[in-house]
């Protein structure tokens, strides 16, 4: 049996009042604390259900709770508006939607012992923050040693946190308690009131203390479940078997696992655009130069031997005979000159290609310095990208960020609604799906692209977003398939 989230003693209502006073008029962070079972949860409920004319958010923290799935649970009760990344600490987010939140909002956190200290920060920042007239309150539970070691790491000036202490019940408290609980059950346990008063004045004033006492006397100690002499050998027995099954699938197991090819990122994808385009236009120029000398010698040399102006009876014929050996060997010197040009323009290819996983592009590159100054220069000037294509080497200024997901059977049910919209795209933020939208020249054309969805599809207003602001995101080359689990 637990208790009800209306039912408060008077010590509760007492300080459910000092609470309802801080939220309505403090502005400090707001910290209950007290012991588990003390009531700290029957507090906070009753004060969100109090303060109807405060926008409240309630949160009761898990165990182990990361950052973002908190943020994602208060601002989701908060804000009207779902586009928001749950990344981004909360003070940043609120003030750059500042226009969606209510005149005053009032955020809950029970147990927060299992907060990350990120949150517990940010808290205290939005207890101190002014949002144009739109004021933002705080309010957690934790146990007093916990917040004995928050305080103790914050620094030594004025702190702007305000402890509140849930008190032990007395006796009186005590004993009412526990009548109110049997009246309420409609049963009448045969245990005399001197013993009932004799066990609750040995407790420590816990109200989950008297409860514990209350269901003892209406129930009586639970029968102990019989231990069974053969369960703990089968246990034992069936881990042995599938220690064995298990080992015997890793040794026999011996086919190699496919590599999956790393997806490029936005930046590396125009590093790589960019390095081998540079490389292209600053050394292939010259390699093209060395070979057009190589057919100009072997045309000169072509023509600079004529068997007709030989003279077969010439006292001289070994002058023409040199000649043409000399001629010959500069052909030979060119043309491997010609081949070493070739395998020079190959390694070029080769090298830009490696260097795409360098998330710059090379800054310069120096050519030889032993070729005549009158060689072209090649242009720096990179090409600019136009055509149907939209891959990540030909992307503009701006976008629009639909949803942020985690789990692939939301991201299908957002892709289905554009399913024939060719500009939906999925990119991949760690274990996040973010569904974007086009991709545009100005923040203008992407605004009124905006508004054109929010009419089409009745969806709220879309996240404008910048290309260089998520050049971390992996963009997906196809959008993912729904047999894929």
């Amino acid at each position: 049996m637990t208790l009800n989230s209306s039912f408060l003693l008077p010590s509760q209502d007492a300080l459910l009042q000092r609470l309802q006073h801080v939220v309505l008029y403090g502005q400090q962070l707001t910290v209950l604390t007290g012991d588990d079972g003390c009531g700290k949860t029957s507090i906070l409920t009753a004060l969100v259900e109090e303060l109807t004319e405060v926008s409240s958010a309630f949160v009761t923290c898990p165990m182990h709770c990361d950052s973002a799935e908190i943020r994602r649970k208060i601002l989701v009760q908060l804000l009207s508006e779902p586009a928001f990344d749950d990344e981004i600490p909360m003070p940043e987010t609120l003030l750059k939607l500042a226009s969606s939140l209510p005149a005053a909002s009032h955020i809950v956190l029970d147990d927060a012992h299992y907060l990350p200290l990120e949150i517990w920060a940010e808290c205290i920042v939005l207890s101190q923050l002014s949002l144009n007239g739109r004021r933002i309150t705080v309010t957690l539970s934790t146990t007093s040693q916990y917040l004995d070691s928050v305080i103790a790491q914050l620094p030594e000036n004025d702190v702007p946190i305000l402890p509140m202490v849930v008190e032990p019940l007395d006796n009186e408290e005590r004993e009412g308690l526990y009548y109110i609980l049997l009246s309420r059950s409609e049963q009448v346990p045969f245990t005399p009131r001197d013993i009932v008063t004799e066990q609750l004045a040995k407790q420590n004033g816990l109200p989950a203390e008297v409860v514990s006492l209350f269901e003892l006397a209406l129930n009586g100690e639970p029968e102990p479940t019989p231990q069974k002499a053969w369960l703990k050998p089968a246990l034992a027995l069936l881990v042995a078997v599938l220690v064995s099954v298990l080992g015997y699938l890793l040794i026999t197991d011996s086919e190699p696992q496919p590599v999956s090819s790393k997806t490029m990122t936005v930046s590396e994808a125009r590093a790589h655009a960019v390095n081998l385009q540079y490389a292209r236009n600053l050394l292939l120029p010259y390699f093209e130069y060395r070979v057009e000398l190589a057919n100009q010698a072997n045309t000169v040399a072509t023509a600079s031997i004529d068997p007709a102006k030989i003279d077969p009876l010439s006292a001289e014929p070994d002058a023409e005979l040199n000649k043409a050996t000399g001629d010959a060997s500069q052909i030979k010197a060119t043309t491997q000159d010609a081949d070493i040009a070739s395998n020079s323009a190959s390694k070029v290819e080769t090298f830009a290609v490696n260097s795409a996983t360098s998330s710059e592009p090379a800054a310069k590159i120096t050519a030889p310095t032993s070729e005549p100054q009158s060689l072209p220069q090649p242009a720096l000037e990179l090409e600019s990208s136009t055509g149907a294509d939209t891959s990540p080497t030909q992307l503009k200024a701006y976008t629009l960020q639909l949803a942020s997901v985690k789990q692939r059977k939301s991201l299908q049910q957002i892709l289905a609604r554009f399913a024939d919209d060719p500009q939906v795209r999925v990119a991949k933020d760690k274990q996040r799906w973010v569904v974007l939208y086009g991709d545009f020249v100005s923040n203008t054309e992407a605004l009124q692209q905006g508004q054109k969805l929010v009419s089409q599809y009745g969806i709220s207003q879309p996240w404008l977003r910048a290309w260089k602001d998520i050049g971390h995101y992996d963009l997906q080359k196809a959008l993912p398939s729904r047999e894929i689990p």
